[in-house]
C-alpha cells in the first residue's frame, strides 16, 4: 500500500509486539503502529489518532479483545477488526465473526498477517463503497462498475439462497464463465463442489447466520482445469440488520500455492538429507541446523540456534585459513574445503563443506548457507591407504637391502670357504697353515649355516609352521652354560662378561621350548658381543609377579631413540647402509620377538645412543609342570666285531663322499645309491643292508616313494631320512612314508651316529 496506514495494536506482551511489528515490517506495509495494553490507553488512542485497522489479542488481564470489539463496532464500525491470538479457539473465532471481526491470524501462523491486513482493508474499502454504491446506486452505477472491474480480485454478489446476482470481470477470468453463464448459478456449486455435503451445510448455516467465510480452496474452471483461490465471504445486512445475501471476494492464489509447495518439497529436502545444513546470519550465527546436523553433532537445535559456528570448533587451525574462507563468502563466491570440527561429547569428525552467500532482490547478501558431508571414514581409510602404501615402500625397501645384505652375508663366508679351500690344495703348505685354514672354512661353514638357519626361521615363523615344544629345564644351569659359551669370545674383546639369577636351583625349573628360550637369549648376548667395544655384558633374569623378566645389559654403542621399535622388525638393523660396520641379516631380533611372544611373553629395549642398552623379554613363571619325556641319550661310536652295513641312497657326489666318509672312519661297510629306484634294487640284493640313509629329494624316484617300497620289502629295516629342507611338514611327511628317524643338513658326525646307534641298538 502506497499511503501510510495507522495501527492500533491492543497486546499485553511486549515481545509479542515487537515480533508482530517485524512481520508487518517483512509485507512492506507503509505504517504508523500504536500499542495499547489496557482500555484507558486503548480508548485513548482512538479519539486522539485516525486508525485505520485494528489488531486486537483475545485475552488480556484487565481488559478483553472481546470487549474491544464490542467497543469498536458500537463507536467505530468503519475500522476492521482483527484477532491476532495464541489461545483463541475454534468456537471463540467463530464467535468473534459473529460479532463483527473482520478476521482473526493465529500467532503461530503469522504468515497471513499481511494478507490479512490488506484484505480487511480492500474488504472495509469495499464494503464502504458497496454501501455507498447502494445508496447511490442510480447516480453511482458507471462509477461503481469502473471500481468494481478494476478490481484483481473476483467479486461475486449472492443472495440468501447462495444464488449469485452479479460478477465483476476478474470472478469470470479466473473460473473461466461468462457472467450470463454464472449469474443464477449457486455460488455453492461452483465454489464448493468438491466439499462434502456436511461442510457445505455448515458453510450455510454460518453465513445465513452472518459470520464472515474465509476459505481456500481448489476449484474447477469452465476449461475443467483448476485452480486455487482464496474466498472471502462477507454477509450483507438490510435496515433491520438481517441477512440479505454475502459479498464474495476471491483471488487465484495458484502461484503461491506452487510456491508454496515448492517450499514445502524444498523444506522436506533440507529435513531429510543425509547431509548437514547450516544456515547462518552474515557474521557466522546460526539460524536454522536441519535435523542431520543435530544428530552428527550432539547439540541439540535449541543449543545451536544463535551460537556461532564456532561452537564446532575442534581448535585445529592448520587444514584451512579461515580469513580466505570469509573473504570468499563475504565477496558473493563459493567456498569449498574440508573442516576437523567437534562434537558436543568432544568426538572429533571430518566434515567436506560447501559455504556460499544468499542474497536478496537487491543483491545483498542476508545470510550464508552451509552443506556439509561426514567425511571422516574416507578420511581414515584414505589415511589408511597412505600408512598401507608407505609400510609397502618400506618393507619393499627393507627386502631390497635385506637381499643384498644377504648376497653379502653369504658371498662372504663362501669366499672363505672356496678361497680357503683352494689354498689347501698347495702340496707344500706346512700343517700350521693348513689347520689355520680348516678353522677359517669350519668358522666361515658355521656363519653361513647361522645365517640359513635364521631365514628358515624366519620362513617357519611367516608360514605358521613353527610349533612349540615343552621343555622342563633349569634357568640357573642354561644361564651358565650361556656363560661358558661366550666367555672365550668376550675374552677375545676383552670384555667382561657376567650373569645373575634371583632363584636358587631348585626352584629355578620351568616348563618352556628350551631351545627357543635358548635361541632368544643367544641372540641378545650375540648382539652385545658384536656391538659392544669396550666395558662389560650382563645378563640374568629377575622374578616380576608371575613372570620371569630375563635381560641382557651391555655398555655397547647404544641405539637410536627413532630405531628402538622397528628394530624388532624383519629384515631391520641399526642400520641397512652398505657401509655398516657389524655383520649379519637383520633378522636376530625378529625371530626373538616372535619366539618370545610363541612363548607367551613380550621383549621390549630401554637404551641411550653411546651408552650401552639393556633388552629385556618375560615369559611365564610355570614352576608346575608335567613330568617332561626323555629321550634315549645318544651313544659315542665304538668298534664292533661285527660289520654293519648301511646303504646311503644320495644323488649328490659331495654329500655322498661326505657320508661314506664319515662312516667308513667307524668301521661301517657302505652301499651307494644314486636315486629311490636304485636303492630299492639295492635293499632286494642285499639282505646283509642294516640300515638305509636315504635322501628325500632325488631323480627318477624320490626318496618318500622308495621308503614306502623298502618297507614292503623290509619292514623292519631302520630308514633315516635326510634333507636339506627344515620345514616340520617335512619331517612329518618322511615320517609318515616309514622313515624311522629324520636329520637335516649339514649332518653333524655325532648327531648321525647317535641316530645309528639308537636304530640299530
Amino acid at each position: 500500500m502506497d499511503h501510510t496506514i495507522n495501527i492500533l495494536h491492543l497486546e499485553d506482551d511486549l515481545n509479542d509486539s515487537l515480533f508482530i511489528k517485524l512481520w508487518l515490517n517483512k509485507e512492506n506495509l507503509n505504517f504508523n503502529y500504536f500499542l495499547a495494553d489496557n482500555e484507558t490507553d486503548f480508548r485513548n488512542h482512538l479519539l486522539s489518532q485516525k486508525i485505520d485497522i485494528i489488531l486486537s489479542d483475545y485475552n488480556l488481564p484487565d481488559y478483553s479483545g472481546a470487549d474491544a470489539l464490542l467497543l469498536i463496532k458500537d463507536l467505530y464500525p468503519h475500522i476492521p477488526f482483527v484477532f491476532v491470538s495464541g489461545t483463541m479457539g475454534e468456537e471463540a473465532a467463530i464467535q468473534s465473526l459473529l460479532n463483527g471481526a473482520t478476521d482473526y491470524v493465529l500467532k503461530n501462523r503469522l504468515e497471513r498477517l499481511g494478507s490479512a491486513i490488506k484484505r480487511a482493508l480492500r474488504e472495509s474499502l469495499l464494503q464502504k463503497e458497496y454501501k455507498k454504491a447502494i445508496d447511490t446506486l442510480r447516480q453511482k452505477e458507471e462509477q461503481y462498475r469502473i471500481l468494481i472491474e478494476g478490481m484483481n480480485e473476483g467479486l461475486m454478489l449472492t443472495d440468501i439462497n447462495n444464488i449469485i446476482l452479479f460478477v465483476n470481470q476478474q470472478a469470470c477470468n479466473i473460473t473461466g464463465y461468462t457472467s450470463d453463464e454464472l449469474i443464477g448459478l449457486d455460488s455453492f456449486d461452483l465454489l464448493f463442489s468438491s466439499v462434502s455435503d456436511q461442510e457445505k451445510q455448515k458453510k450455510n448455516k454460518l453465513r445465513v447466520q452472518g459470520v464472515k467465510d474465509i476459505c481456500e480452496i481448489e476449484i474447477q474452471r469452465n476449461d475443467d482445469s483448476k485452480v486455487w483461490i482464496r474466498f472471502s465471504a462477507s454477509p450483507v445486512f438490510n435496515e433491520s440488520k438481517q441477512v440479505t445475501g454475502s459479498i464474495g471476494v476471491f483471488e487465484n492464489i495458484n502461484d503461491r500455492k506452487k510456491a508454496e509447495e515448492d517450499i514445502r518439497k524444498l523444506t522436506l529436502a533440507v529435513e531429510q538429507s543425509p547431509d548437514s545444513i547450516i544456515i547462518t546470519d552474515t557474521e557466522g550465527v546460526i539460524e536454522y541446523a536441519n535435523p542431520t546436523t543435530v544428530a552428527l553433532t550432539g547439540f541439540t537445535a535449541e543449543e545451536l540456534y544463535g551460537k556461532k559456528t564456532s561452537i564446532f570448533s575442534s581448535g585445529d587451525k592448520s587444514e584451512i585459513n579461515y580469513e580466505e574462507l570469509w573473504e570468499t563468502i563475504k565477496s558473493g563466491q563459493i567456498w569449498n574445503g574440508e573442516f576437523l570440527n567437534q562434537k558436543k561429547n568432544g568426538e572429533l569428525y571430518w566434515e567436506s563443506a560447501t559455504i556460499s552467500p544468499i542474497c536478496n532482490q537487491n543483491g545483498l547478501i542476508t545470510n550464508f548457507l552451509a552443506i556439509k558431508e561426514d567425511i571422516t571414514d574416507r578420511k581414515n581409510l584414505t589415511r589408511e591407504l597412505i600408512l598401507a602404501k608407505e609400510k609397502a615402500e618400506e618393507s619393499d625397501r627393507l627386502k631390497s637391502a635385506f637381499l643384498a645384505n644377504i648376497s653379502h652375508e653369504i658371498r662372504t663366508p663362501m669366499n672363505g670357504i672356496l678361497g680357503f679351500s683352494e689354498l689347501l690344495k698347495n702340496p707344500q703348505l706346512l700343517p700350521e697353515a693348513k689347520n689355520r685354514y680348516i678353522q677359517i672354512i669350519e668358522q666361515s661353514g658355521n656363519r653361513m649355516l647361522s645365517i640359513i638357519t635364521d631365514i628358515v626361521d624366519i620362513s617357519k615363523i611367516e608360514s605358521g609352521q613353527m610349533n612349540l615344544e615343552s621343555n622342563k629345564i633349569n634357568v640357573n644351569h642354561l644361564l651358565s652354560e650361556l656363560a661358558v659359551l661366550f666367555t672365550p669370545e668376550a675374552q677375545a674383546k676383552e670384555l667382561r662378561l657376567s650373569f645373575t639369577t634371583a632363584l636358587p636351583n631348585e626352584k629355578s625349573f620351568i616348563q618352556t621350548d628350551r631351545n627357543k628360550l635358548t635361541q632368544v637369549l643367544t641372540n641378545l648376548i650375540k648382539n652385545s658381543l658384536k656391538f659392544t667395544k669396550e666395558g662389560s655384558i650382563n645378563f640374568g633374569y629377575e622374578l616380576v609377579d608371575d613372570y620371569l623378566e630375563f635381560y641382557v645389559k651391555d655398555t655397547g654403542v647404544g641405539i637410536p631413540a627413532d630405531q628402538t621399535e622397528i628394530i624388532f622388525e624383519q629384515f631391520r638393523q641399526g642400520s641397512i647402509s652398505l657401509t655398516r660396520a657389524y655383520e649379519g641379516a637383520g633378522l636376530g631380533l625378529s625371530i626373538s620377538k616372535a619366539f618370545v611372544e610363541m612363548l607367551g611373553g613380550t621383549i621390549w629395549v630401554e637404551t641411550k645412543l653411546g651408552q650401552g642398552s639393556v633388552f629385556y623379554f618375560r615369559i611365564p613363571y610355570n614352576k608346575q609342570s608335567q613330568k617332561p619325556v626323555h629321550f634315549e641319550e645318544g651313544k659315542e661310536s665304538t668298534p664292533t666285531s661285527n660289520v654293519i652295513t648301511i646303504l646311503i641312497a644320495e644323488d649328490d657326489v659331495n654329500s655322498l663322499m661326505f657320508l661314506r666318509t664319515l662312516l667308513e672312519l667307524d668301521g661301517l661297510k657302505i652301499l651307494e645309491a644314486a636315486n629311490g629306484q636304485e636303492a630299492v634294487e639295492a635293499v632286494k640284493d642285499h639282505p646283509e643292508i642294516s640300515l638305509v640313509l636315504i635322501d628325500m629329494k632325488m631323480p627318477i624316484m624320490n626318496g618318500f616313494e622308495a621308503t614306502r617300497l623298502i618297507k614292503q620289502i623290509r619292514p623292519k629295516l631302520p630308514v633315516i631320512a635326510q634333507t636339506a629342507y627344515a620345514f616340520a611338514k617335512d619331517q612329518d611327511e618322511a615320517l609318515q612314508a616309514g622313515c624311522d628317524d629324520y636329520i637335516s643338513k649339514p649332518i653333524k658326525k655325532q648327531a648321525l651316529m647317535d641316530k645309528i646307534h639308537k636304530l640299530l641298538g
